[in-house]
């Protein structure tokens, strides 16, 4: 599918960018707390994702992850750090736009992920080359007002405590920097995250009894409730708020293409692994490709 006819369908989620510009005074935020079992299981469900991800989704993640660095100017800056930077491989690219005395750091909560930044890394420049780290972004050892941008790109939904990473955002920005993030919108406007869901559903096939419940909370809730997001950041001490709707590119062909990308990945990898070969066929027929091709006769 070319980028012109994706927008409505499964293809691309819709993303909300946000833009935050530090105020004079840091509010204290509110604490949440999450059992350290939490982030294990962030922990081991990216190191498990690594390789794929660094091979398919990565990317179709890095124009939106270049559009994040742009709205935290991140060309300017002196100082920069990604929050659950993956692979590296936006990182990567970055250096090429950065100042060349510009302090750049990355850091994932997955060991794994890490390891493939730095074997990145390693392939730049000396000048271009990124600082890594294994830290989990809710709680990082980086000294407070170290950095002139902060970005994530779609972190901010999956961590445990959310607003524990905003807070420790406000924390790490210096005083009229920018944090820029990137985060999951609104389910109805996300078909490639949900199209297999709602085939589950109409089929009526209950995931939960085989092992597998849907996930909570829902990676749409943060998209889903803005104001209470931005009333997060302002309460972080971010004084200028803006967001915006964008898309997401998923460069597939066609309904074939598209279910072996879902095949890469890790929950709905596990689902097909559950069903029976007539059930994955139903799915990839009647909620896959046909929902491509009245796409196509529409377009």
């Amino acid at each position: 599918l070319s980028s012109s006819s994706l927008g409505t369908f499964f293809v691309l989620p819709a993303l909300h960018p946000v833009v935050c510009r530090m105020s004079d005074a840091q509010a204290q935020g509110r604490k949440r707390k999450a059992p350290s079992s939490a982030y294990d299981t962030v922990r081991e469900v990216w190191n498990e994702f690594s390789g794929p991800f660094s091979r398919v989704n990565e990317f179709a993640s890095v124009p939106l992850a270049m559009s994040v660095a742009n709205a935290a100017q991140c060309h300017t800056a002196s100082s920069v750090l990604e929050i659950g930077a993956g692979a590296g491989r936006a990182a990567f690219l970055r250096s090429f736009m950065l100042k060349e005395s510009a302090k750049h750091v990355i850091c994932d909560i997955a060991p794994k992920m890490v390891e493939l930044a730095v074997k990145l890394a390693e392939t730049l420049p000396e000048n271009k080359r990124f600082d890594t780290f294994v830290v989990n972004g809710e709680r990082t050892p980086f000294e407070a007002g170290s950095f002139e941008a902060v970005i994530a790109n779609l972190v901010i939904q999956l961590t445990p405590c959310p607003f524990d990473l905003v807070k420790e955002a406000a924390r790490l920005t210096k005083e009229g920097g920018r944090f820029a993030v990137s985060l999951w919108g609104q389910r109805s406007q996300s078909p490639m995250f949900t199209v297999l869901a709602s085939a589950l559903r109409d089929l009526g096939i209950d995931m939960a009894s085989r092992g597998l419940p849907e996930e909570k909370p829902s990676s749409f809730e943060l998209g889903e409730k803005l104001p209470q997001l931005v009333r997060e950041f302002k309460d972080s001490g971010f004084g200028r708020v803006l967001h915006w709707r964008t898309t997401m590119q998923l460069a597939v062909m066609d309904g074939n293409e598209f279910f072996e990308f879902l095949m890469t990945q890790p929950r709905p990898t596990k689902i097909f692994a559950a069903l029976s070969q007539v059930r994955r066929a139903q799915i990839k027929v009647g909620h896959v490709n046909m929902p491509l091709r009245r796409l196509k006769k529409k377009s």
